[in-house]
């Protein structure tokens, strides 16, 4: 069967990121890529990205190309959605503020497949209040299906599966994610927005087991080593880094996954590190009301954006997750995964998620349809551990390991 894939917000760095992973994992079999987005000239950059990103093959010729779509548009957004896709990736960001109209489309459309980078939690409550509707119409849904969340999320799940809860009797105590990411990471000056308006967002974390939001992005910084010893390449690459609270879903979803008995942490530090300063001061500085404010928080990354683009040309992109699962027991598993790029870790772990789900579909016939978060994806720790085998065996992938540190 041909694969149809339409990429919603595809010229974006993103976007190109995830429809080069698809090809390079297609293997000479028929897939077709949209890329979809408002500006054509910038819709032709990107499929000509794509094109030389994946370079030339003797034994099959990609078909990557453009359509124009204002997904904000109702009706245009139903007559593109119609038009026979087997899946359809959303990348098209920020998605702060909005509901899960192109997820709303794709079930309409009985569009077997979609995958989608969104981290606010009041955007996958409304997706996953679509759960009923996806399954009675054959789609299977994977929402926050990014590097962080995403990626993120399953190598939580995995080191709370090595503690070994039902063999000791206990529960998990602590769960913390720790980020990374060099300037920008690649991803595009919307991330500059994205970053401002999270400053005006609550932390959705857990205290002695009880979800307790705080207002308080961009403070109480920690100093986190995103490696364990010598054999690590992130240790050269990342280093030890400050991280400071940020409002990422995980910190909530996968601890109440979990049933956590006492906390979460969710964080995220930048390089250079005066980065990590200027923000924690403004945040100080600014009360919260203004950062919610999209034209304030516009103009801010329009303000420093010629600054970070400085500043990124020498920081490179390079992105790092740190997870810790704390049992009750006191038994501590962390994981340390690091990527050469945040922005292509995204696009590999989001076409990861794609892949996956088309996989299932083809070689389970008792899959099961509806709208999951990562956490929820897998079935079996088996279906997991292949998951993250794909995503943590990409190129550009520096490290990869669990440890039991207490």
């Amino acid at each position: 069967m041909k694969e149809r894939i339409l990429i919603v917000g595809g010229t974006g760095r993103i976007g190109t990121a995830v429809a080069s992973h698809l090809i390079k994992r297609a293997q000479g079999s028929q897939t077709d890529i949209v890329l979809a987005g408002r500006d054509s000239r910038k819709g032709e950059a990107a499929v000509r990205e794509v094109m030389a990103d994946i370079g030339r093959s003797e034994t099959f010729e990609p078909c990557v190309s453009f359509q124009r779509l204002d997904w904000r548009d109702e009706i245009e957004l139903n007559n593109v959605m119609q038009r026979g896709w087997t899946s359809v990736i959303n990348t098209a960001g920020p998605f702060l503020g909005i509901r899960p109209s192109i997820l709303q489309a794709a079930i309409k459309h009985k569009i077997p497949s979609y995958v989608d980078v969104a981290d606010p939690t009041s955007y996958l409550a409304d997706a996953l209040a679509l759960d009923d509707a996806a399954r009675s119409a054959g789609t299977c849904a994977v929402v926050a299906g990014g590097a962080f969340p995403g990626l993120s999320n399953l190598i939580a799940m995995e080191a709370v599966e090595q503690l070994q809860l039902e063999e000791s009797g206990g529960r998990v105590q602590d769960l913390n994610f720790d980020y990374f990411t060099a300037g920008l990471g690649g991803s595009g000056e919307v991330n500059l927005l994205i970053t401002n308006l999270g400053f005006g967002e609550e932390v959705e974390v857990f205290q002695q087991g009880v979800l307790s939001p705080i207002l308080r992005a961009g403070l109480d910084q920690k100093q986190v080593d995103f490696f364990f010893d010598e054999e690590d390449a992130s240790k050269a690459k990342i280093g030890t880094v400050n991280t400071w609270l940020w409002p990422f879903p995980e910190g909530r979803t996968v601890a109440e996954q979990v049933e956590v008995a006492g906390g979460s942490r969710v964080a995220m530090g930048t390089a250079p590190d005066i980065w990590n300063v200027v923000m924690n001061l403004l945040v100080r500085l600014i009360p919260r009301s203004w950062w919610k404010q999209e034209n304030f928080s516009q103009a801010l990354a329009t303000f420093s954006k010629p600054l970070v683009a400085f500043t990124d040309m020498f920081v490179g992109e390079t992105h790092g997750i740190r997870v810790e699962a704390t049992s009750t027991s006191g038994k501590t598993i962390v994981c340390i995964q690091a990527h050469e790029s945040f922005r292509t870790c995204v696009g590999q772990s989001c076409a990861e998620f794609l892949l996956h789900l088309n996989r299932r579909r083809r070689e389970d016939p008792q899959h099961q349809d509806g709208v999951f978060l990562p956490e929820r994806l897998c079935q079996s720790s088996q279906e997991r551990k292949s998951l993250l085998k794909a995503m943590t065996s990409t190129p550009g992938t520096l490290t990869y390991r669990y440890k039991q540190t207490a």
